[in-house]
């Protein structure tokens, strides 16, 4: 009798004890994912790129072109007619030539060009092989400062005391604040919406 009546305090006190506990934070994977998303680190844009540049060099190039060209020529003879004779002289009556060719041409063209040497070597390439070199190194700086931030947040949040160092100033009281604003920064301010979630 003493065990039923003791059973509902028993429940209802584990079940104050299982609320009054904080809820998991978020985990360190998802906020590397949606860190590195919000900075579009996202190895599959290179892939596509350099798939991109590989057709690239497969397709032609057009070159479109217009010429005009305007052509004027006039050509003037006068002839002068003089004979003299027993007779007399006489002018004759003066002839002249007239003569006027005007061109007037326009072409107009259309040329597809194939490079077939960027088929062995495309110098576009280089460039993506750079921003390959560029995105990793950015992507290992950003997984390096999301675990830092993400872990002394997890040590300050859950009271684990570092030993002290007696050269350095001790933690500033809001330095669980300071690293949550970091990891703000990081991911877009979706750390702390997924902390006040939690």
């Amino acid at each position: 009798m003493k065990v039923l009546f003791y059973m509902p305090i028993l429940i209802l006190l584990c079940t104050h004890i299982s609320f009054a506990q904080p809820l998991p934070a978020p985990d360190v994977t998802m906020v590397q994912k949606i860190a590195l998303e919000y900075a579009r680190v996202r190895p599959e844009d290179l892939t596509k790129l350099k798939k991109r540049t590989m057709m690239a060099a497969v397709l032609p190039s057009f070159q479109i072109g217009v010429q005009q060209n305007f052509q004027n020529n006039i050509d003037i003879a006068i002839n002068e007619n003089v004979s003299v004779t027993s007779a007399g002289s006489t002018i004759g009556p003066d002839t002249s030539d007239i003569n006027q060719r005007s061109n007037n041409n326009s072409s107009f063209e259309v040329k597809a060009v194939w490079q077939l040497s960027e088929l062995i070597y495309n110098k576009d390439m280089l460039d993506v092989a750079q921003e390959a070199r560029m995105q990793a190194r950015d992507r290992r700086q950003i997984l390096a400062d999301v675990n830092k931030f993400y872990y002394e947040w997890l040590e300050l949040k859950n009271g684990v005391k570092r030993p002290r160092n007696k050269r350095l100033p001790p933690p500033s009281p809001y330095r669980l604040q300071q690293v949550a604003a970091e990891l703000d920064s990081l991911t877009g301010g979706w750390f702390s919406r997924q902390v006040a979630a939690n």
